[in-house]
């Protein structure tokens, strides 16, 4: 096989499922953070929380280190 055939392979390749996982985990955390969810509703931060509850538990079963969000956190968002 020749280098163009293997970029060409390479490129094609789907992305680790985990990777996916993870990137979707920091964006969501990172939304859950922002001042914009403070206008959320209680029902779409709760399904926000359950979202990032079951990618937390999967990814740390497979190993992966992920920041933690507290609820003193989000207490002090709350406040401020």
């Amino acid at each position: 096989m020749d280098w163009i055939a293997r970029v060409k392979q390479a490129t094609i390749q789907e992305p680790d499922p985990l990777d996916v996982m993870e990137t979707e985990y920091h964006d969501t955390l990172t939304r859950y953070w922002s001042p914009e969810a403070r206008s959320l509703s209680d029902d779409e931060l709760e399904k926000m929380l359950s979202r990032l509850d079951d990618l937390f538990q999967e990814l740390t079963s497979q190993g992966r280190r992920l920041p933690v969000l507290t609820p003193e956190g989000r207490a002090y968002l709350k406040e401020v």
